[in-house]
């Protein structure tokens, strides 16, 4: 039985790649602050701050310690925090970049010890890695390094036989979004398919891209935004 560890399981995008790697038959081992909510024989729950790089590196030695392998890793976990400019608060920025961004380098650093040939890395970044936009800044530059980091890491494990790709969503219904109105007219606008995205379309493709059905694709940022980056 494969093992996959995913970040940021609790909800949104992390719960719906939890749910899909349960349906087939993985070992799915979640690492989140908060409870994951859901119970199954195949799920096993870490409570685990990932920008605390003394707790992920135990966390991760204890998981090789039970399963003896790891095949995949997900990193799902992020926070955002929305300030204008001028109003930035220095905490805020340091939390969000050290969630996102230092949280998703300690897990890729103690998860590769672990991988084994024909494993695969799987980073959640955003359309806003390379699309510019105001008011959202440590979450976009995190995710615009997470999206370089994964690929600089797709050099590194490649021949080792590890693939590491990146998947972008875009505008996408979840808990992180509950203060905007997806259904607006101004929203549905700005997508070419005419609406937010579900959770579930963005864990599918992070599922292929941890499969063999993606073999050969590494080193890529596949988008998953309903077309939203043609429209400026």
């Amino acid at each position: 039985m494969k093992v996959v560890v995913i970040t940021g399981g609790k909800s949104g995008i992390g719960s719906a790649t939890v749910d899909i790697f349960l349906n087939n038959n993985y070992q799915v081992v979640v690492l989140d602050k908060e409870e994951v909510g859901k119970s199954h024989p195949k799920l096993l729950y870490y409570n685990c701050d990932i920008s605390d790089e003394h707790m992920v590196k135990n966390v991760f030695e204890e998981i090789y310690k039970k399963f003896c392998k790891i095949d995949v890793l997900i990193n799902c976990a992020g926070i955002q925090i929305l300030e204008e400019w001028h109003s930035i608060s220095t905490v805020h920025w340091n939390k969000v970049i050290k969630n996102n961004l230092y949280g998703t380098f300690y897990c890729l650093n103690q998860a590769t010890k672990y991988l084994n040939r024909g494993g695969a890395v799987v980073n959640v970044t955003s359309i806003h890695a390379k699309s510019p936009r105001i008011n959202n800044y440590p979450y976009d530059i995190s995710k615009a390094g997470i999206e370089l980091l994964g690929k600089e890491l797709a050099i590194e494990l490649g021949r080792k036989g590890i693939r590491v790709n990146n998947v972008a969503p875009g505008c996408i219904d979840t808990p992180m979004n509950t203060d905007i109105d997806l259904t607006s007219q101004v929203i549905r606008d700005k997508i070419p398919i005419g609406r937010a995205g579900q959770p579930e379309e963005v864990a599918k493709v992070i599922y292929f891209l941890s499969t063999d059905s993606s073999s050969y694709i590494h080193g890529v940022t596949l988008t998953v935004d309903g077309g939203r980056n043609l429209i400026k």
